[in-house]
Protein backbone atom coordinates (compact mmCIF):
# COMPACT_ATOMS: atom_id res chain seq x y z
CA UNK A 1 0.00 0.00 0.00
CA UNK A 2 0.94 3.09 -0.71
CA UNK A 3 2.15 6.00 1.77
CA UNK A 4 -0.05 9.05 1.63
CA UNK A 5 1.55 12.42 2.29
CA UNK A 6 0.80 14.39 4.80
CA UNK A 7 -0.92 17.45 3.27
CA UNK A 8 -3.63 15.04 1.50
CA UNK A 9 -7.19 15.76 1.71
CA UNK A 10 -8.32 13.28 -0.35
CA UNK A 11 -11.91 12.94 -2.74
CA UNK A 12 -14.35 10.78 -2.52
CA UNK A 13 -17.98 9.93 -3.22
CA UNK A 14 -20.39 7.47 -5.24
CA UNK A 15 -21.71 7.45 -9.12
CA UNK A 16 -25.38 6.59 -9.73
CA UNK A 17 -27.46 6.76 -12.51
CA UNK A 18 -30.87 8.18 -12.31
CA UNK A 19 -32.61 5.73 -10.61
CA UNK A 20 -30.07 6.13 -7.82
CA UNK A 21 -28.38 2.79 -8.50
CA UNK A 22 -24.76 2.74 -8.34
CA UNK A 23 -22.81 2.71 -11.32
CA UNK A 24 -19.99 -0.06 -11.11
CA UNK A 25 -16.92 0.18 -13.75
CA UNK A 26 -16.86 4.09 -14.37
CA UNK A 27 -13.87 5.62 -15.28
CA UNK A 28 -13.40 8.97 -12.74
CA UNK A 29 -10.71 10.85 -13.52
CA UNK A 30 -8.82 13.76 -11.61
CA UNK A 31 -6.79 16.49 -12.99
CA UNK A 32 -5.53 20.15 -12.35
CA UNK A 33 -4.81 22.92 -14.24
CA UNK A 34 -1.37 21.01 -15.04
CA UNK A 35 -2.95 18.19 -16.64
CA UNK A 36 -4.34 14.87 -15.91
CA UNK A 37 -3.29 13.69 -12.26
CA UNK A 38 -4.53 10.19 -11.52
CA UNK A 39 -7.92 7.97 -12.53
CA UNK A 40 -9.95 5.03 -10.63
CA UNK A 41 -12.46 2.74 -11.80
CA UNK A 42 -15.62 2.78 -9.08
CA UNK A 43 -16.08 -0.74 -7.66
CA UNK A 44 -19.37 -2.51 -7.40
CA UNK A 45 -21.29 0.01 -4.99
CA UNK A 46 -19.86 2.70 -7.66
CA UNK A 47 -17.80 4.54 -4.74
CA UNK A 48 -14.45 6.11 -5.67
CA UNK A 49 -11.81 7.18 -3.71
CA UNK A 50 -8.61 9.72 -4.50
CA UNK A 51 -6.94 9.55 -0.98
CA UNK A 52 -3.59 11.54 -1.99
CA UNK A 53 -5.07 14.30 -3.44
CA UNK A 54 -3.93 17.72 -1.89
CA UNK A 55 -6.17 20.94 -1.01
CA UNK A 56 -6.96 22.93 -4.78
CA UNK A 57 -9.00 22.97 -7.07
CA UNK A 58 -9.65 19.96 -9.72
CA UNK A 59 -11.66 18.45 -12.66
CA UNK A 60 -13.44 15.70 -11.98
CA UNK A 61 -15.03 14.00 -15.30
CA UNK A 62 -16.60 10.75 -15.49
CA UNK A 63 -17.53 7.69 -17.95
CA UNK A 64 -19.21 5.23 -18.64
CA UNK A 65 -20.48 3.82 -21.63
CA UNK A 66 -24.50 3.99 -21.61
CA UNK A 67 -23.95 6.91 -20.13
CA UNK A 68 -23.81 10.97 -21.16
CA UNK A 69 -19.97 12.35 -19.54
CA UNK A 70 -20.20 13.94 -16.00
CA UNK A 71 -17.78 17.33 -15.91
CA UNK A 72 -17.53 19.29 -12.77
CA UNK A 73 -14.32 21.85 -13.69
CA UNK A 74 -14.58 23.95 -10.05
CA UNK A 75 -14.10 20.90 -7.43
CA UNK A 76 -12.31 22.53 -4.71
CA UNK A 77 -11.00 20.02 -1.91
CA UNK A 78 -10.21 22.18 1.32
CA UNK A 79 -7.27 21.86 3.91
CA UNK A 80 -10.07 20.71 6.46
CA UNK A 81 -11.51 17.57 5.30
CA UNK A 82 -12.07 15.13 2.60
CA UNK A 83 -14.60 16.34 -0.54
CA UNK A 84 -17.31 13.92 -0.57
CA UNK A 85 -18.12 14.15 -4.66
CA UNK A 86 -21.59 12.53 -5.28
CA UNK A 87 -22.24 12.06 -9.30
CA UNK A 88 -25.41 11.05 -10.54
CA UNK A 89 -25.00 10.29 -14.59
CA UNK A 90 -27.96 10.45 -17.34
CA UNK A 91 -28.87 8.00 -19.87
CA UNK A 92 -26.63 9.07 -23.53
CA UNK A 93 -28.72 11.03 -25.81
CA UNK A 94 -29.32 8.62 -28.53
CA UNK A 95 -30.17 10.93 -32.32
CA UNK A 96 -32.13 9.14 -34.76
CA UNK A 97 -32.23 9.96 -38.71
CA UNK A 98 -35.56 9.73 -40.74
CA UNK A 99 -35.47 9.70 -44.41
CA UNK A 100 -38.56 11.11 -46.29
CA UNK A 101 -39.35 9.70 -49.68
CA UNK A 102 -39.44 12.66 -52.53
CA UNK A 103 -42.18 10.91 -54.10
CA UNK A 104 -44.31 9.47 -51.15
CA UNK A 105 -46.82 6.77 -52.53
CA UNK A 106 -50.25 7.50 -51.82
Amino acid sequence: MAAVPDSAVGLNGKVTDITAAPVAGAIVTVSNNQGVLTSTETNEDGAYSFPALKAGSYSVRVNSPGFAMYENRSVIVSAARPRLLNVRLAGQLTVSTVELAKNPTR
